[in-house]
């Protein structure tokens, strides 16, 4: 445990346009007498209405936002701002102002315990909190990936969606699709991007791992081998050309019917 750690993990609360930041003094102390670093704020007893009411928002990314500081300060319990209540409850700080407009602020997660928490939050309140150790599973997806054995990553993957009630799915089942992968990806650190443009489209998604750039097409009810071809088609692995990792291409086919991904038909790129 060095100075380092306890800043990427604990730092970064801040007020003032992000010039002055602050620890967590309950993770910081806590951190200090374990000798370790590690999520305390879990342990402080978030209320479980917030992760419940950004899924029923559909919201779930929220780093990176720009808002005006009357939307910030502001709270109407009969129609609450996601933002402003993730600011107020301590899951989203300033990061600095606009130049031309200093009214309007730039907020991002503290760090990364915070954004951490808030990812494991929303994953179990998508999926059965009391179903199955989320954080668990998600590791097994990723290491799965990093043996190369993408069939194992879609039956771990499968083993979340199999903990999603089923009001949820009749909500809006493509959101919990791409949410579920997205979510399980990002609260074990693997390097996840979504919608990634490109010269003629743009990706569902691309991981990157040490040795390899998977990238990932999903088809809803449609047939995974025409996710395949749409890869292809418009050239997603052509961005990586000069990378020397593997690339593949993977077309995934999610069965709204049996609510789980179907079939995933893979193609190596050059």
């Amino acid at each position: 445990m060095n100075r380092e750690q306890l800043r990427h993990w604990y730092n970064g609360y801040s007020w003032t346009g992000g010039s002055t930041r602050l620890y967590n003094p309950f993770s910081l102390l806590s951190a200090l007498n374990s000798g370790e670093v590690q999520n305390y704020w879990i342990e402080t007893g978030t209320p479980a209405f917030l992760a419940k009411f950004l899924v029923e928002k559909n919201f779930i990314e929220p780093e990176a936002e720009e808002i005006s500081q009357v939307r910030l300060v502001s709270f109407d319990p009969l129609n609450l701002d996601p933002i402003g209540l993730l600011f107020q409850t301590g899951y989203l700080t300033v990061t600095g102002r606009d130049d031309l407009d200093p009214q309007i602020y730039f907020l991002d997660y503290p760090n990364s315990e915070v954004r951490q928490s808030l990812r494991t939050l929303l994953l179990r309140n998508v999926t059965t909190e009391d179903n199955f150790d989320t954080r668990a599973r998600a590791n097994r997806m990723t290491k799965a990936l990093l043996a190369d054995d993408v069939d194992k990553f879609f039956e771990h993957l499968n083993g979340l969606y199999a903990g999603v009630p089923y009001d949820l799915w009749n909500r809006d089942g493509e959101f919990v699709f791409h949410t579920v992968f997205y979510l399980a990806l990002e609260l074990v650190g693997v390097p996840v991007q979504v919608e990634v443009h490109t010269k003629l489209g743009r990706a569902d998604a691309v991981v990157q791992l040490p040795d390899a750039i998977y990238v990932f097409e999903f088809k809803y009810d449609q047939s995974a081998n025409s996710a395949l071809k749409q890869i292809a088609k418009n050239g997603y692995l052509d961005t990586y050309a000069d990378d020397a990792r593997r690339k593949i291409a993977v077309g995934a086919r999610f069965s709204s019917a049996k609510r789980r991904v179907a079939d995933w038909p893979m193609e190596a790129g050059e």
